[in-house]
């Protein structure tokens, strides 16, 4: 007989707990910056990443996992390869390599996003969809959306947002891949201010995005053609259904734009098949709920939780100028998905404030 015998490279996971730091889970001890890992089909245990860690290559196999929890940070600085395996990031993840990378694999499946660092000079190029639910945080080199959106989620627990821009970090958008920039309403009918972080040339209009490019007449139910994505967008209510307005009872705005130091609804002729986005710097939006919602009570409505969302490409560069008034309101929208230091806005420009404070509605 013929005894078979399998020899694992150094630096292939064989699994004894989820500890990745254990030295005793690795064939040759736990991978490092100038080493690679091996991530292999067919184990009942995969690594569990909860400290700081590095690898040079790094490939999980079909059906294979890598998990980092919330204190879990992997830098990858040579290849990551994901052919049908699993990442689930509750953590942080940093993309540093030296050579063009990909991520996060096309036939990968994306349990979790939470951070994500892109910091390699050579670029990072994006292979499939997927969300982030913490932070995108650009610090060198150039992102190529591909054909592949991101999507900043929000929810109840928090929004997803974009870091500062390095110098050298940009995003192309060399196909029709887009970044989704999500905002969560819980269920409530109340007034909301919004606004569009993304382009004018790129941001859509109302229709497209606040509203799942659907209207709803009559009023009643939801059906399929007026709630296509359900949990999310709203209805908007104030104009013709010819223009894309849904029917309420009593017909009232519930899109209100400021002019001449006053919120007014948008004149009865504009259609929202054709108002953008970026139009306004701000908008006042009633939210009643999702689009699930049945508008024919009226204000006894029940609300429900619901996802507006805006997609197109995020504005990055400087803004112009805005001219605001020495007394009453200026509406100033965040320009960015980004959050802002409200300290450093007032530092870096030509006005003073008796008190630096603000108010959030």
């Amino acid at each position: 007989p013929v005894a078979t015998v399998i020899v694992n490279p150094i630096g292939t996971w064989l699994g004894g707990n989820t500890n990745w730091n254990d030295a005793n889970n690795w064939c040759g001890g736990v991978p490092t910056a100038t080493t690679d890992a091996f991530i292999p089909t067919g184990l009942s245990i995969y690594p569990i990443i909860s400290t700081v860690q590095s690898v040079r290559h790094i490939t999980i196999y079909p059906g294979a996992s890598v998990t980092l929890d919330a204190a879990g940070e992997l830098t990858i600085k040579g290849n990551y390869t994901n052919t049908s395996g699993i990442i689930n990031n509750n953590g942080k993840i940093i993309l540093n390599g030296t050579s063009l990378q990909s991520f996060p694999g096309s036939t990968a499946t994306v349990a979790a996003m939470n951070k994500l660092e892109t910091n390699n000079a050579a670029g990072i190029s994006i292979d499939q969809s997927f969300t982030i639910s913490g932070k995108l945080q650009p610090t060198n080199g150039t992102v190529s959306l591909n054909n592949n959106n991101i999507t900043l989620k929000s929810d109840a627990a928090a929004t997803a947002n974009v870091g500062q821009m390095g110098s050298g970090a940009a995003f192309n958008y060399n196909g029709s891949g887009r970044f989704v920039v999500e905002r969560y309403y819980p269920a409530r009918r109340a007034w909301r201010l919004i606004t569009a972080p993304v382009t004018a040339a790129s941001g859509g209009t109302i229709n497209s995005n606040w509203q799942e490019g659907a209207t709803k007449w009559p009023m009643g139910p939801a059906t399929p053609a007026s709630n296509p994505n359900n949990g999310y967008g709203t209805h908007i209510s104030g104009g013709a259904n010819a223009d894309g307005y849904d029917q309420n009872v009593n017909g009232n705005p519930s899109i209100k734009v400021f002019n001449a130091g006053v919120w007014s609804g948008m004149p009865v002729a504009t259609s929202l098949y054709t108002k953008k986005v970026t139009d306004e710097p701000g908008y006042m939006l009633f939210v009643r709920g999702s689009r699930a919602v049945d508008l024919t009570f009226g204000i006894y409505t029940v609300p429900d939780n619901t996802v507006v969302r805006t997609t197109g490409q995020l504005k990055t560069a400087n803004v112009a100028p805005v001219s605001y008034t020495s007394s009453g309101i200026t509406v100033l929208g965040n320009p960015f998905a980004s959050a802002i230091n409200f300290n450093t806005l007032a530092a870096l420009n030509s006005f003073s404030l008796a008190e630096n404070k603000y108010y959030m509605w």
